[in-house]
């Protein structure tokens, strides 16, 4: 999805791990997700939004389920578990 959007902008610093799979990348290694947190989400509930969130948050409403979705684990933290055998 990044490559798609900043394809030209990234020809000089491509992104290096962009899983498809995202986080379900681990898994086969023994890891799994437990908590994924989206920046934008946790910027909101801080209060440290960036400039113009509200413009974006008002355009997003304008954008299917699904993409919204993918928007928003664009960028986060995520809490990984090592699964036992």
């Amino acid at each position: 999805m990044i490559e798609r959007r900043w394809g030209k902008s990234l020809e000089r610093s491509p992104f290096r791990f962009t899983p498809e799979e995202g986080t379900a990348f681990f898994e086969p290694h023994g890891w799994r997700e437990v908590e994924f947190r989206s920046l934008w989400h946790e910027s909101r509930r801080l209060r440290r939004e960036m400039p113009m969130a509200g413009l974006y948050r008002f355009l997003g409403r304008f954008y299917p389920r699904r993409v919204a979705d993918q928007w928003h684990r664009f960028s986060g933290v995520v809490l990984l578990e090592r699964k036992l055998s």
